[in-house]
């Protein structure tokens, strides 16, 4: 019975942890007993690999319903935009409109602003008086001042220069007529450009 019993063992190769190990009592042997290994490792793995094919099934079926779920597709975007393609221009042209419309507007305040040293314009413009100036604006020592001041007029000559550019823009368009533009502002926007430089040519002078 005994040789059967490891003959049995040998043939299945049942090797496994002892942790599974179970002892099991041999009828008509006083002291013997046989040491069965049960190793559940491959049935464990054969149940994680089924429940990882389901996961994967359940995904792939989700992944279905949710493209199935999309409100859009290229081809409807495709055709809204030829079955509404007058409707998209307009409301477009309407916005660059207005757009344009804010910016004149917003053009015209600024340009008439007194406080731009592009506004201040002296009878005679020498070193002594600018930098009189510099002092009564920003009462600081006169290196900050400076400094405030050579910051600003750049800054001055960069929005100027924008809003030049953005005028005769529209000129070239033939809309200038068609935008609240104050043409008298926008028109001697080349002088205070050349005040800016003569300030700062002043400075450079020193």
């Amino acid at each position: 019975m005994k040789r059967i019993l490891i003959l049995l063992l040998m043939h299945y190769h049942i090797i496994l942890p002892e942790e599974n190990i179970a002892e099991i009592p041999i009828n008509g042997l006083a002291d013997a007993t046989i040491v069965f290994n049960f190793n559940l490792s491959n049935v464990d793995n054969s149940h994680n690999v089924n429940n990882a094919r389901i996961n994967t099934n359940q995904n792939l079926s989700q992944a279905e319903l949710d493209s199935n779920d999309m409100p859009w597709t290229l081809q409807d975007i495709k055709s809204f935009a030829t079955n509404y393609r007058w409707g998209i221009a307009g409301a477009i042209a309407l916005s660059s409109y207005g757009l344009l419309c804010y910016y004149a507007i917003k053009g015209n305040h600024y340009l008439k602003r007194l406080d731009l040293w592009a506004s201040w314009d002296a009878e005679e413009v020498t070193a002594q008086e600018l930098f009189r100036e510099i002092k009564n604006r920003y009462k600081k020592d006169f290196a900050t001042s400076l400094v405030l001041f050579i910051k600003e007029i750049d800054q001055e000559e960069k929005n100027i220069r924008w809003y030049q550019s953005l005028y005769h823009w529209v000129g070239y368009l033939h809309i200038q007529k068609l935008l609240p533009f104050d043409a008298t502002v926008y028109k001697n926007l080349a002088q205070k450009l050349e005040r800016l430089m003569n300030y700062r040519a002043c400075i450079e002078a020193i």
